[in-house]
């Protein structure tokens, strides 16, 4: 297998020396260059020709924003932000993921001498994004880091893009007018759920409920930013909130978000349990709370991430006669949830990002006139 040609652009000097020394002699990743702005790295693009960039958002010069802008434009490569990312930037780095960034790595959150836990988040993030297989680092880490990695690698799923399983038959419940949508998402989600919202068409008549896996300074800015573009009034949710028509509740960072009913109203109830899952919130919590809470009065959309959250939970939906939706390989950035929710067979549809949007408001009006023709 060819390694992977990975390059880095960043204007400090130590963070390429420490980059340098982090792949140094890895067998299936090549650092094929470090540049210190963005005009070195597109002078060496040809002969470097890197599948992944690493790249800071604040370099003097071209700037981190126009150098993504000409790598996206003019190649395939996966750009992965490398930079600072704190409350006050979150905006920024929102931009940069709509403009076409993959993902990101906070610097703020590892320290550069610890080579092993910032090398193994690094390679597990040039995995996602490439759809390689890229094993651990040769270099035996602490116990605490294998365990760490042992829960993320058993997370993981490889991206495949062109096998797609037969749907099994689910067990046909009687249509029920749609009372909730609820989305999931987590590598490539931010831009991915706005497209969806977009695409709606207007504020829905029900409410719609999302868990997208996200550190917590971005939540707040996330909300905001998709402000600007929906219909829609988007917040984070709080617990025992009634979901309301017309509103985009976001699940906020390390609670589960659960739906509840009261047989009349919905609300949400935010907790801490159950506590054991890699991923808080999580999206199989809210899938399955919703499962219990409105059962095939639920349409339910698997959006691009690494991983296999929301895959039983978008089971439990599809068992409860709810619809279920796949974004396909094809637009994901990483096809590693909606892969294992089709493999599972618990998805109805598997459809492009562009016609997820669309879908949901039709099925919204096709759900809502089928019961008022079924009434006697």
């Amino acid at each position: 297998m060819t390694k992977i040609r990975l390059a880095l652009v960043d204007d400090s000097i130590f963070v390429r020396k420490s980059i340098t020394r982090l792949f140094a002699n890895h067998t299936q990743i090549e650092l094929v260059g470090a540049a210190s702005c963005g005009e070195e790295l597109l002078e060496n693009w040809i002969s470097w020709h890197p599948e992944v960039v690493l790249l800071d958002l604040y370099m003097p010069g071209m700037g981190g924003m126009q150098t993504l802008d000409r790598i996206v434009a003019t190649s395939s490569a996966r750009v992965i932000l490398f930079s600072t990312h704190s409350s006050k930037d979150a905006s920024i780095t929102l931009e940069a993921l709509d403009r076409g960034a993959a993902d990101y790595v906070d610097k703020q959150q590892f320290s550069l001498a610890d080579f092993e836990r910032l090398r193994s988040v690094l390679i597990e993030k040039i995995r996602a994004v490439t759809g390689r297989k890229v094993d651990a680092p040769h270099i035996l880490p602490s116990r605490r880091a294998r365990e760490a990695r042992q829960l993320r690698v058993g997370e993981a799923v490889a991206p495949v893009a062109k096998r797609v399983l037969p749907l099994r038959p689910i067990l046909e419940v009687a249509p029920a007018a749609c009372r909730l949508v609820v989305l999931g998402a987590s590598t490539g989600g931010p831009p991915a759920l706005r497209k969806v919202l977009e695409s709606l068409g207007g504020a829905l008549p029900v409410p719609v409920a999302i868990v997208q896996h996200m550190a917590n300074p971005f939540l707040e800015a996330f909300a905001q930013r998709l402000n600007d573009y929906v219909s829609s009034r988007v917040c984070t949710v709080s617990h025992e909130e009634e979901l309301l028509p017309g509103y985009v509740y976001l699940a906020p960072p390390e609670v589960h978000f659960h739906i509840r009913s009261d047989g009349k109203s919905l609300f949400a109830a935010l907790s801490k349990e159950p506590a054991a899952l890699i991923h808080c919130p999580s999206v199989d919590v809210l899938f399955e709370s919703a499962a219990k809470a409105v059962g095939p009065a639920a349409i339910a959309a698997l959006l691009t991430g690494m991983g296999r959250d929301g895959a039983q939970g978008m089971l439990k939906l599809a068992e409860a006669g709810a619809y279920t939706i796949a974004q396909s390989a094809e637009t994901c950035v990483v096809y590693g949830m909606p892969r294992v929710a089709v493999e599972l067979q618990a998805v109805k549809e598997v459809l492009p990002l562009n016609s997820i949007g669309p879908r949901i408001q039709n099925l919204i009006l096709e759900l809502r006139n089928s019961q008022e023709a079924n009434r006697p």
